[in-house]
């Protein structure tokens, strides 16, 4: 299984292609949700069901020979999706015959299966049937929050799904009902709660509502002297333009979408459209029928939603940041106040990387080394033979963190990345305040194999690093620390990680690189005996020479 951000990044991508199949053919979409769901969840056996009256129908099946076919019907309760509808809500079994209640289950006697999670389909808020999976394997361990949060949005997707083409359907019977009973759809037209208009083939508006008038600040007049194209966002006027031509061309019956109208007064006004095309006996076409209801308010509130989302996504990056160091620096207790902790111990600073001098000229708080790097007014490209760690450019200038009093520093905290086997690497090496003595280091993002690359979070690992030196000599400026293989033997060197070699050499380069006068050495000086920054003009590390692991 894949990390939690791995496997949501994947979950998301994959439904995203599930938005974009036609809803129309129900078969093709079900095939496709199931194929996902057992990838993706690790169980073999999916089932879409239709549930009605205590009837469970099975819609689709996969695999279609596992002794369920597709239009089987059972009693409910003869089903783990009683529990479901039972529940109203998702059900998850790692290990069903660990429950005593489930073991004469119809289900677990007749197919032994032992792993189960599920979810049901809504439509127009009731439980139109589940979308469930299963397996006669057991878990080793219940389901994880990101496996279940992946299977409800699969759900919730489906049922849109079902829940427009039923939309669909009740629209096109509302079209039918109208010409049969125009005098009672006339009454309802006009006194209607949302905009209604009439509007022709070509766009001109034909009839409007009362309703439709006040949403867009024209009085009826003006509105029938126009036409749609007129009063709608420039950014939205294809998109519509292409609806009304699939509906013209006959490849649809109906759309609806989020759209901007510009209001009489010159704001926008958001609303939902939904549109349906009235055909004449001939099949040519004779009008649009489109409701139109006023959502700005919706809009509004889910723009500052977003926003409020972002702004705590930023607090918990904070605070992850802050723990980090804290965690690196031997000082993060479980359940502290890391935002005291932080302030009270920790002092950030920016530092020109050339000169090893503090700088006023960026906020330590706010100021963003990786993106700074991108700039060319405060970072700047390497040579190929000075990009041992892959960076292509690197910032000018870096952040640090100092434990204690930040004029005599217990501990200093350096922020290290580099290139691993799969990609970027980031984390923080804490030294003590005599510039060379390692206290930690730790890896906080990297996308390292499990069980080889990612052995960098091992704390067995990570505590060979304490008490190692980073320079060999007073006045050297070249870094000797490294991993090696076959065990370390001084304290320049700590083991490395076993059958991921070029992990292992991606964590040498980048720390022969950070400790280089390229990265931290002009500033570790300051903190070092015999030592001084303006020794790193005369100081060029010969990468070459670097021994890996």
């Amino acid at each position: 299984m894949e990390n939690r951000a791995d496997f949501s990044l994947i979950g998301l991508r994959e439904l995203h292609h599930l938005s974009l199949l036609p809803g129309s053919d129900f078969a093709q979409l079900y095939a496709a949700y199931l194929e996902v769901g057992r990838r993706l969840l690790g169980l073999s056996i999916g089932i879409v069901s239709r549930i009605e009256d205590g009837d469970y129908e099975v819609l689709a099946v996969q695999p279609g020979d596992g002794g369920i076919s597709t239009g089987d019907h059972f009693p409910l309760g003869d089903t783990y999706c009683s529990t479901v509808v039972s529940k109203q809500g998702s059900v998850a079994l790692h290990h069903v015959g660990e429950l005593e209640e489930m073991r004469s289950h119809p289900v677990y006697v007749g197919m032994k299966l032992e792993s189960y999670m599920a979810v049901p389909l809504y439509v127009q808020g009731e439980i139109f049937g589940t979308l469930n999976f299963s397996d006669p394997v057991p878990r080793h361990e219940p389901f994880g929050i990101e496996e279940m949060e992946f299977l409800e949005l699969m759900g919730k997707s489906l049922g849109q799904a079902l829940e427009q083409d039923h939309l669909d359907q009740q629209r096109q019977l509302a079209v039918n009902k109208m010409e049969e009973n125009m005098a009672l759809f006339e009454g309802a037209f006009r006194h209607a709660a949302i905009g209604m208009a009439i509007v022709s083939p070509q766009g001109g508006w034909m009839r409007v509502n009362q309703a439709l008038c006040n949403i867009l600040g024209y009085d009826e007049q003006s509105l029938l002297a126009s036409d749609f194209q007129t009063i709608t966002h420039p950014d939205d006027l294809e998109k519509d333009l292409n609806h009304v031509q699939a509906l013209l061309a006959g490849k649809r019956n109906s759309y609806w979408m989020k759209k901007r109208y510009f209001h009489q007064d010159g704001r926008i006004v958001w609303v939902l459209l939904a549109v349906s095309i009235v055909r004449n006996a001939d099949g040519t076409p004779r009008y649009f029928l489109s409701q139109i209801e006023d959502v700005s308010a919706q809009v509004t509130a889910e723009r500052a939603l977003r926003q409020k989302q972002d702004e705590l996504e930023q607090l918990n990056q904070e605070l992850d940041r802050k723990t980090n160091i804290l965690n690196v620096a031997r000082l993060y207790e479980p359940g502290m106040d890391v935002e005291e902790a932080f302030s009270t111990q920790i002092t950030a600073r920016v530092v020109e990387l050339e000169t090893g001098e503090y700088s006023d000229q960026f906020d330590p708080d706010t100021y963003d080394g990786f993106e700074a790097a991108r700039d060319p007014a405060t970072g700047r490209t390497l040579s190929g033979e000075r990009d041992i760690a892959g960076f292509s450019r690197v910032e000018k200038f870096a952040t640090v963190y100092l434990v204690g009093d930040p004029e005599n520093p217990d501990q200093i905290v350096l922020p290290i990345r580099g290139q691993g086997l799969w990609g970027r690497m980031m984390g923080f090496l804490s030294v003590e305040g005599d510039g060379n003595t390692i206290v930690s280091i730790t890896y906080y993002d990297h996308a390292e194999t499990p069980g080889l690359g990612a052995e960098v979070n091992n704390p067995r690992w990570q505590a060979q690093w304490e008490g190692k030196k980073i320079y060999s000599e007073e006045g050297d400026l070249s870094p000797e620390i490294h991993l090696t293989k076959g065990g370390a033997s001084n304290e320049y060197e700590v083991d490395a990680l076993s059958g991921a070699t070029l992990t292992s050499n991606g964590v040498t380069n980048m720390l022969q690189f950070w400790l280089s006068e390229e990265g931290f050495a002009p500033y570790l000086a300051k903190f070092r005996s015999g030592t001084e920054p303006s020794d790193a003009e005369d100081t060029e590390t010969d990468f070459d020479d670097v021994e890996g692991a």
